[in-house]
């Protein structure tokens, strides 16, 4: 996470993260949701678009849970 908010590019960031939430999504590996869904926000961040950022963040706090 620090390398991708260090060093990513944001549009290699919500790139891979895409790519991960997909093959996550398909071996059901809800650990590697949330997280590919956390590395999404980072990405938008970098983008400066925080309303982005912000809705997938409250995402998952609701999926704390």
């Amino acid at each position: 996470m620090l390398h991708a908010e260090k060093y990513g590019q944001p549009d290699s960031v919500l790139h891979y993260s895409n790519l991960a939430n997909i093959l996550s999504e398909t071996i059901d590996y809800k650990l590697g949701i949330l997280k590919s869904l956390l590395q999404a926000s980072i990405g938008f961040q970098q983008k400066n678009d925080f309303d982005t950022s912000i809705t997938i963040l409250k995402k998952l706090l609701s999926e704390k849970n």
